[in-house]
């Protein structure tokens, strides 16, 4: 008797945990957990529902380089020159800048990134400054005019005139190529647009970084099997003449 109760109660506990409500039964899917309340905000990507986020990078190496002092190096300054001064000695300065995603998580699915430095910029007219991939490895402590690496692709321009503000380039392709692998991350040149015009035009950038908006998968709830036992106490036996 003992045993035939305790395979009904077992019986009797598989339903209950099956027919719960909120639980799957055969055939449908797991509900999903409801999105916790301090996440930023979240959204439907492809039918599945996604946490927004973001994150900043910092740069792992910055440095500029100038054509006048073409054996010095001027990096780990937290700040570079780029452009163009004619009058009264010519000279020329490049941005170098590089910067590591080892930083955003797994499974990220990058929708934005912005690279953003503060500029003070001195001359006349409005001029491009330019975002180029680079096409050799180099670091802060040790690059210079004369040991630069070649320059690859031209990408996106920023137009900026005299006076100070915030300089933004897209790099969305960029840091996607870097944080997948499909691209070799030596980081980048800001460059002043047609550095052989006869013109002056020099920007000073500093703090720079890149603010990367990425989406996660939203976690699903676990399903947990609950079986209760019940153990009830062997019937008194029946005697003879009872």
């Amino acid at each position: 008797m003992k045993r035939i109760a305790l395979l009904l109660a077992l019986t009797i506990a598989l339903l209950i945990t099956t027919l719960a409500p909120g639980r799957a039964t055969a055939g449908e899917p797991l509900a999903r957990a409801p999105t916790p309340s301090n996440e930023s905000s979240s959204r439907h990507t492809g039918g599945e529902a996604r946490l927004q986020a973001s994150k900043t990078l910092y740069p792992t190496h910055l440095a500029y380089i100038e054509s006048s002092y073409a054996t010095t190096n001027h990096g780990g300054l937290g700040y570079m020159y780029v452009g163009q001064q004619y009058i009264p000695i010519p000279n020329t300065w490049r941005g170098l800048i590089r910067f590591s995603t080892g930083l955003l998580p797994d499974q990220a699915y990058i929708t934005n990134a912005e690279m953003r430095a503060s500029y003070t910029c001195t001359g006349d007219g409005t001029i491009g400054y330019v975002t180029y991939d680079v096409q050799g490895f180099w670091t802060q402590d040790a690059v210079t005019w004369n040991n630069q690496p070649d320059r690859g692709a031209g990408h996106f321009y920023e137009y900026l005139s005299a006076g100070t503000g915030t300089a933004v380039w897209d790099v969305t392709l960029q840091v996607k190529g870097w944080y997948f692998g499909t691209m070799v991350n030596n980081g980048f040149y800001i460059i002043m647009q047609d550095e052989m015009a006869s013109r002056s035009h020099y920007c000073q950038f500093s703090n720079p970084h890149i603010v990367v908006t990425y989406d996660l998968p939203t976690p699903t709830a676990t399903p947990n099997l609950t079986l209760g036992i019940m153990t009830l106490d062997d019937a008194d036996p029946i005697r003879a003449g009872e």
